[in-house]
């Protein structure tokens, strides 16, 4: 989950609420690693800066009006 989220800090208290999840983080696309399988999760706003590095949507998240809020996806 990138640092442009409102308390992003919020969803690893939940997910994880005592820290014990050395893989749950939040960051940046900087956070990539190939190597890996991540998750990420993206504002819409956000999408001008990931188009150039292969993100791959694998769920859109709306809000209540029907407008796209959130992407989750992976980079291949």
């Amino acid at each position: 989950m990138t640092g442009y989220f409102n308390a992003p800090y919020i969803f690893l208290k939940f997910y994880d609420p005592e820290a014990i999840c050395p893989n749950c983080q939040i960051g940046g696309i900087d956070k990539i690693d190939s190597n890996k399988k991540q998750l990420f999760a993206f504002r819409v706003e956000e999408v001008d800066k990931i188009y150039n590095r292969n993100f791959i949507k694998k769920k859109i998240i709306y809000y209540p009006d029907g407008k796209e809020a959130f992407y989750i996806g992976v980079f291949n």
